[in-house]
C-alpha cells in the first residue's frame, strides 16, 4: 500500500511540475485535481486500478502535513498501546485464553470461519453457563 501511494503521488507531482497552472485548450488553468486525474489515467494504462483522484489528493494532504503518511493502525498511530481488548475478554478473561489456545492449536490451517464456528458451538454455550 505504501508503494502504491508513492507511485501515484510521484506521478501526480511529475505531472504538476509540467502542467500545473498551464492554460488548457478550454481557457482554464490546470489545477491540482487535474494533475491527480491525469496520474490516475496514466496508471490505468499501466494496469493499475482502484484509486481515484480524490484519494491522491487526500494522500497528498497527509504527506504534506508532516512529510510522512499516517500509520494505517490508528491505535499505533495515536500511541494507544496495547490495543483495548474486546469487552468480551474483560468480562470473561478465560475466553481470551481459549481463543488463543484454539488459534495456536490450528495455526497450520487456521481460518476466521473456524474461530467463528468454535466460538458459536463451544465457547458461547460455556460463556452463557458461566454468566
Amino acid at each position: 500500500r505504501f508503494r502504491q501511494k508513492c507511485f501515484y503521488l510521484r506521478n501526480a507531482y511529475a505531472i504538476a511540475l509540467e502542467k500545473l497552472g498551464a492554460v488548457k485548450p478550454d481557457g482554464t488553468k490546470t489545477k491540482w485535481i487535474d494533475c491527480c486525474r491525469l496520474a490516475v489515467e496514466r496508471a490505468k494504462m499501466m494496469g493499475y486500478r482502484g484509486v481515484a483522484a480524490d484519494t491522491i489528493m487526500e494522500w497528498n494532504r497527509h504527506f504534506r502535513r508532516d512529510g510522512k503518511f499516517p500509520h494505517p493502525d490508528l491505535y499505533f498511530a495515536n500511541g494507544i498501546r496495547p490495543k483495548p481488548k474486546p469487552a468480551l475478554f474483560e468480562f470473561f478473561p478465560q475466553a481470551a485464553i481459549d481463543i488463543t489456545d484454539f488459534i495456536i492449536k490450528h495455526q497450520d490451517h487456521f481460518t476466521v470461519d473456524m474461530i467463528v464456528e468454535h466460538f458459536n458451538k463451544n465457547m458461547l454455550p460455556a460463556l452463557h453457563e458461566e454468566a
